[in-house]
């Protein structure tokens, strides 16, 4: 049976469509830029990212028909040039997404070739990570009075950046300000927010858009957005109010390399 492959809802292993070959089990490529070290041998890494992905998708069109085998042609044509496209591929019982733009389409196909084509669809993904289809609950806690460091373990095999809701239920004072502050010591990142709160406020920390909302208005931090590793770390949460009573939610998509 072959793997599920579908690109913004037509799916290349079904009527038509077979695709045989496909890159997109390979890691995104990563940059690394190093210093040399004074009077030293050796290097030091001092910078590390991953760039945009690249990928191909390698098949071929079989029909009854010269006029259906250029029907499927021409719907391969309308991906060309396009951007935000959802490619999709069934991976470990589940769907691992891209949002990819197609640059090319290359067509092997001669004369007597009148129902069957072997094709090659090239493009790139901006944001190289494939993300599951459902999210993952990173935290799920209600009635926090006090500072807590919540050990967890986020999935994937890059990094969580979750959508972090925190719900007031009451706090003392509510009339001046307070820092309430979440973080990761593994990672060492942390977010101080400071303001006048009141009971039902909620704040939104969207640590992969890097945005806070304090209800709907967005709303200023320092330090920096938390994120967790697949190896796991913690959650922390602490405040300098007199006193507090919160619930906090925290979600993402799992990524992939």
């Amino acid at each position: 049976m072959a793997r599920g492959i579908t690109l913004d809802g037509l799916d290349l292993q079904a009527g038509n469509f077979k695709i045989v070959e496909t890159d997109l089990f390979n890691a995104p490529p990563k940059t690394i830029e190093v210093i040399e070290l004074a009077r030293k041998d050796g290097a030091k890494a001092v910078f590390e990212r991953y760039g945009s992905r690249k990928f191909n998708l390698t098949g071929y069109i079989q029909t009854d028909s010269s006029s259906n085998a250029d029907a499927s042609l021409d719907q391969l044509k309308t991906f060309v040039n396009r951007r935000n496209l959802e490619l999709k591929m069934d991976y470990r019982e589940s769907t691992r997404n891209w949002v990819v733009g197609i640059d090319s389409l290359q067509v092997a196909r001669k004369n007597t070739d009148v129902s069957r084509m072997g094709f090659n669809l090239s493009g790139i993904a901006p944001n190289p990570f494939a993300t599951d289809t459902d999210k993952t609950t990173l935290v799920d806690e209600t009635g926090i009075t006090e500072a807590v460091n919540i050990p967890i373990s986020a999935g994937g095999s890059y990094f969580a950046q979750p959508l972090t809701i925190i719900t007031i239920n009451s706090v003392n004072p509510d009339d001046e300000d307070i820092t309430i502050s979440i973080g990761n010591a593994i990672e060492n990142t942390y977010l101080d927010i400071t303001g006048t709160f009141v009971a039902g406020d909620i704040i939104t920390i969207d640590s992969f858009n890097e945005i806070i909302y304090k209800n709907s208005e967005i709303i200023e931090g320092d330090g920096l957005f938390p994120i967790w590793s697949p190896t796991g770390g913690t959650f922390e949460f602490s405040f300098d109010a007199t006193s507090i009573n919160v619930d906090i939610f925290s979600d993402y998509y799992r990524r992939w390399l």
